[in-house]
């Protein structure tokens, strides 16, 4: 009886966590990439940092480069996801989303400053990477 007991209490909680831990949204699954990869830039970690972007961007940008675009984030005191938007189309399908971080950063002879990014971020093959352009 006692057996009977804990595998249903075992059950109910497996079967709870598969839905709290099931298929995230769109905007969910952005936000945590997009986090992760800031996280990793003030971190200094761009070569981690860099296969959050997609892979055809990594087919014509070098790490090293990509890393020298991101040299100033040294300067940032915090970032965070403040939200994310996704688009739609007609069937219901996420075409892209767009992260927003807030960023408080020192300037140089300014002090304390705040921004607001905006990245693209695009799915391929189920996995979302975030759509920056070389010239940026």
């Amino acid at each position: 009886m006692r057996y009977r007991a804990v595998a249903a209490i075992f059950f109910v909680l497996v079967a709870s966590g598969c839905g709290v831990l099931g298929k995230r949204s769109p905007e969910e699954a952005v936000a945590k990439r997009a986090q992760d990869r800031v996280d990793l830039l003030r971190a200094g970690e761009y070569d981690a940092a860099y296969t959050y972007a997609t892979p055809g961007y990594r087919t014509t940008e070098s790490v090293s480069r990509y890393g020298a675009r991101w040299a100033g984030v040294n300067m940032w005191l915090s970032a965070d996801v403040t939200s994310v938007l996704c688009d739609y189309d007609k069937s219901g399908v996420t075409r892209s989303c767009k992260a927003f971080l807030g960023v408080t950063y020192i300037a140089a002879g300014h002090g304390e400053q705040e921004t607001l990014l905006e990245e693209r971020w695009i799915a391929v093959d189920g996995r979302w990477y975030l759509h920056q352009r070389l010239a940026e």
